[in-house]
């Protein structure tokens, strides 16, 4: 995807922003059918510093890797589809939890290696699936994520499809394509 509106926000992103991603596969084809949203993939955002130099990364959880972290803008080149970023609602953030994107961060590089929760993910169609507390699927890493930073309340065996946790107001503000 040609990533000119990412290069121009990307100052602007903050740890605990999401990314939205309305696939071109057959898979993501189908989790947009389901869940009646343009979005079939969520990572979380995290902006990481370094000699001086910040760079934004994306965590998120792929059927392929599991639980991984790289560079937001070579994910997004790479991207067949449409994406957003979902800003989070940096006041409300604050006043709810000082610490937040500490706590973000924390709790998101924490997970990092754990595999995907493939039966979690089907569990949307064939809710007798049994339960997996050691892989996460990808709304459930960035809820999770968001959960620990207490910005957003959910019982944890609530399922939430990237379209739900997108639409939270507040933590989250409006989405914004990225063309």
């Amino acid at each position: 995807m040609d990533t000119t509106t990412y290069v121009s926000l990307r100052s602007q992103i903050r740890t605990g922003w999401l990314l939205g991603v309305g696939g071109a596969g057959i898979i993501s084809w189908l989790i947009k059918w389901w869940t009646h949203g343009p979005y079939s993939h969520v990572g979380l955002l995290v902006k990481l510093s370094e000699g001086g130099t910040e760079r934004v990364f994306l965590l998120h959880s792929t059927g392929k890797t599991g639980v991984v972290l790289l560079p937001a803008s070579r994910y997004l080149s790479d991207l067949k589809g449409t994406a957003w970023l979902v800003p989070l609602d940096a006041p409300y953030a604050a006043l709810k939890n000082p610490n937040y994107e500490a706590d973000l961060l924390g709790y998101a590089l924490a997970q990092l290696g754990r595999g995907y929760n493939l039966s979690g993910a089907a569990k949307f169609v064939l809710p007798f699936l049994p339960e997996r507390r050691d892989k996460l699927f990808c709304s459930e890493l960035a809820l999770a994520a968001v959960r620990a930073a207490k910005l957003l309340l959910a019982h944890p065996d609530t399922l939430w499809s990237p379209e739900v946790l997108i639409r939270q107001r507040p933590p989250f503000l409006e989405p914004i394509e990225l063309a």
